[in-house]
């Protein structure tokens, strides 16, 4: 479509109100430095908004939006090399999903904005620290949300039809967790000590403690790592 050339901003959802059968996604950043090194970010995504139909009922299957807020110190309290995070997130069901699958939201068959999908809320806290030649590091992720199994679909699974919705595809009552309920924590720490600073070379200790727990599954796992390792190249792949 030669208008896909257009850089005007905002012209797509135009095209979307002219009845545009492509997908389309708008979404907005923030980031605000309330005092030194203290920073509030957030982001907000839309899929797809009906707010007529929203004034009938609540949990309309088409209000498809989702949102971060967090807030992050560097040096905090004044303490060089302290490094604080704190992250919400949540996503109402199916969004990212489309009635044609091929285009969600994804790449590589794998999603593109968060690993869970959609259908979910979760919290997100990490810490560090570094003195000298050591580095300390914590990370708490406790995640909330509803799966699906082989026949249904309420709205986690981004590469389902929204079309195929459990309520159906103009229904309501459609809430953040519904199906299959699932309750997720994942924590870990991890101490370094750098052997050689200038290739990154390091020996480290980690010990991370899964837990998942629903109706159809349990995980209770603890995983001790040992090693050393360097982190001269960068072989890492965006997506």
């Amino acid at each position: 479509d030669i208008n896909y050339l257009n850089p005007i901003i905002f012209f797509r959802p135009v095209e979307f109100s002219l009845a545009s059968p492509d997908n389309a996604l708008m979404g907005a950043n923030t980031k605000i430095n309330i005092i030194n090194n203290i920073m509030f970010y957030g982001q907000f995504i839309l899929d797809d908004l009906d707010i007529k139909r929203s004034k009938d009922s609540t949990g309309f299957i088409l209000n498809k939006y989702g949102y971060q807020l967090g807030i992050k110190s560097y040096n905090f309290a004044k303490v060089e090399g302290l490094n604080l995070l704190a992250e919400y997130n949540r996503v109402r069901p199916y969004v990212y999903a489309h009635k044609t699958p091929l285009q969600n939201y994804s790449h590589y068959s794998q999603p593109i904005a968060h690993p869970y999908g959609a259908n979910f809320y979760e919290f997100v806290g990490m810490a560090a620290y570094n003195y000298k030649r050591f580095s300390f590091n914590i990370k708490v992720n406790i995640a909330n949300y509803g799966a699906d199994n082989d026949t249904t679909n309420w709205g986690g699974n981004i590469f389902l039809s929204e079309y195929q919705a459990q309520r159906g595809s103009n229904s309501y009552g459609n809430e953040v967790g519904q199906g299959i309920a699932t309750d997720l924590f994942f924590g870990e720490a991890t101490i370094k000590y750098y052997i050689n600073p200038a290739s990154n070379i390091n020996v480290f200790l980690s010990v991370a403690h899964r837990k998942l727990n629903s109706i159809n599954e349990n995980y209770n796992n603890t995983l001790i790592t040992f090693g050393i390792k360097t982190d001269m190249f960068n072989f890492y792949n965006d997506f």
